[in-house]
């Protein structure tokens, strides 16, 4: 096997390893929706993105994994001059695949690693195999951080696209720089991917609800076992945050547009 540079994400679906029968049933069910879903979120992607066939096959390296409760992506980044476009790309894939999968009653968490690994059909294993393994399960809370060494690597890039003066915090809006909860009580400074965006403008849009009912209306189905309370609140909290961003975001901009007008019409 040859090392290859590229994108490794693993997450696993909190509370399926301790389910019923039942549970496990729905579970199962919910994965082969999702392992769909994944399908025709990439082909949108393609069709929305790029036009030229050139530039499409820069997705054809994206592999998904489904087993147990858990899934790892592996994407190959064969020209790392547009690196920009493949982590821009996977990163909606595994947005919208969290929050189709809270629509589904699944809750998942993972991480983002950045890095070299090797790969055969059944077998995945390299450094940034084994720094997405570190960390997938160490997130207290729904959603997939990148790794520190991930979070660090696309600083580096972000510097190289925008110049210093980038916003690091929030360097676009489905990206954040938090202080993510960490299972040992700690928490640890890297970016997250901003999933409650794909819920609010996809997944709430489909069903015409607001967002906060869109969540509580799904949350509320799924079971909160002993020693997961601190996941759902931790999900709920952010959830609730990118709700009230999203709401000001929206009011500061109707304003400016107000403001625009209202000068246009001085001159």
């Amino acid at each position: 096997m040859k090392s290859k540079f590229g994108i490794i994400a693993l997450f696993d679906a909190l509370g399926a390893r301790s389910a019923s029968v039942d549970a496990s049933i729905k579970y199962l069910n919910a994965v082969k929706h999702l392992q769909k879903e994944i399908i025709s979120t990439l082909r949108l992607t393609l069709k929305g993105e790029f036009k030229s066939k050139s530039q499409a096959k820069i997705f054809r390296d994206l592999k998904p994994r489904f087993f147990g409760d858990s899934i790892l992506m592996t994407y190959y980044v064969k020209d790392v001059r547009k690196f920009d476009k493949y982590f821009i790309r996977i990163a909606f894939i595994i947005r919208c695949l969290i929050a189709d999968a809270i629509d589904k009653g699944i809750l998942f968490r993972g991480a983002i690693s950045i890095g070299q690994y090797m790969e055969s059909k059944d077998v995945a294993l390299g450094p940034a195999i084994v720094d997405a393994a570190d960390w997938y399960d160490k997130m207290n809370q729904a959603g997939v951080m990148l790794t520190p060494s991930a979070s660090t690597y696309l600083k580096a890039e972000l510097v190289k696209i925008h110049g210093e003066n980038y916003n690091e915090n929030r360097p676009v809006d489905w990206l954040i720089l938090e202080d993510i909860p960490l299972n040992n009580g700690n928490s640890i400074r890297a970016y997250v991917l901003n999933w409650p965006q794909s819920a609010i403008n996809i997944n709430c849009a489909i069903d015409n609800k607001p967002p906060l009912m869109w969540f509580y209306n799904r949350m509320r189905k799924i079971p909160v076992s002993f020693g997961s309370e601190e996941k759902h609140k931790n999900t709920e909290e952010f959830f609730k945050k990118e709700v009230k961003y999203n709401k000001e975001r929206l009011e500061n901009e109707i304003d400016e547009e107000r403001n625009s007008r209202m000068n246009k019409k001085k001159k």
